[in-house]
């Protein structure tokens, strides 16, 4: 599909508009004569919706083992030890499993050195788990110059995984399902700022990125939405990347829905304060029955430590 931008659009080529496109952004709008920020903003919001309505856009091509993944978490159909078979012709994913497996979380005296090792350690499950975030991270979506970005999407998506999983146990689910809803969530950011930026067009490349974070805010449901419809994802996720801020809404799949939103709302106070308060807890669950409540009270420490155990091997 041709990704190129409109030629209406600022910087769709040379000679489109006032905006040099070798120009930063930033002293684009200097002056009486250069147009706002808000409206060259307005104008690239417009030209991204256009593409998601028509589908003009490119979405990356899933890795077999993700194939298998999202069907071992969605229904149970897939052997983990195929799934390691797979991985062991992954060095870069395999390497990754080796370095959790000895993070100070699962760490034991002597290092594992083998995925097998590896394995044995942490169980069958987390490394589905973890090979799934793996293999969704950033691996697959490409973002040159917005990696900053990148990484707090991640960050938020990891985290909202493995709380998710949690709530869904403390509610008597398996949590396997819900975590994968939970990752996939907010999807459809990376896939925004992957599209942005072989739209052609000049973007300030220097936090805090604020009109920007407003773009993936308003357009990231639909985007996600439509990755889902492409990747033949299962309906739950599409339904928690379209609705999860508002589950009421949903015409299917609420339960999973609403956990998928509540965990995101935990995690984004997580990323911010560093953990959750009690009575944080309670205000968000607020409606959910208390025994639930006291139960997941328990493990949603042990939720955050464990994804910021992933998300530190990821980083290195």
């Amino acid at each position: 599909m041709d990704c190129r931008i409109p030629s209406s659009f600022p910087c769709a080529n040379q000679q489109a508009s006032s905006l040099p496109c070798d120009e930063p952004i930033e002293n684009m709008m200097e002056g009486d004569d250069k147009p706002a920020l808000s409206g060259y903003y307005e104008t690239l919001q417009q030209a991204i919706e256009d593409k998601l309505e028509s589908g003009d856009f490119q979405l990356p091509i899933l890795p077999v083992i993700a194939s298998k993944l999202i069907g071992k978490l969605s229904h149970g159909n897939e052997d983990l030890e195929a799934i390691a078979t797979l991985m062991q012709g992954d060095q870069t994913l395999a390497g990754h499993v080796l370095r959790f497996a000895n993070s100070v979380l699962f760490g034991g005296r002597l290092p594992a050195e083998t995925l097998q090792e590896a394995i044995a350690r942490v169980g069958f499950s987390v490394i589905g788990e973890l090979a799934t975030v793996l293999t969704f991270g950033n691996n697959i979506f490409r973002a040159k110059g917005l990696e900053h970005l990148m990484d707090d999407i991640q960050e938020h998506a990891v985290l909202t995984a493995f709380i998710a999983r949690d709530l869904d146990m403390a509610k008597g689910g398996d949590g396997d399902h819900q975590f994968l809803c939970g990752l996939l969530h907010t999807v459809g950011k990376p896939i925004l700022l992957q599209l942005i930026t072989t739209m052609g067009v000049m973007i300030p490349m220097q936090p805090p990125y604020e009109e920007l974070k407003g773009i993936m805010d308003r357009l990231h449901h639909q985007a996600g939405e439509k990755a889902s419809e492409r990747w033949n994802l299962p309906s739950s996720v599409k339904a928690s990347c379209a609705y999860y801020l508002a589950p009421e809404t949903s015409k299917d799949h609420f339960d999973v829905v609403q956990c998928t939103g509540l965990a995101s709302r935990l995690a984004l106070i997580a990323q911010a304060e560093g953990g959750v308060e009690s009575s944080q807890l309670q205000k968000v669950l607020s409606g959910m029955e208390e025994s639930i409540i006291e139960t997941f009270s328990e493990k949603i420490e042990s939720s955050i430590q464990e994804a910021e155990a992933l998300i530190e091997t990821m980083q290195r």
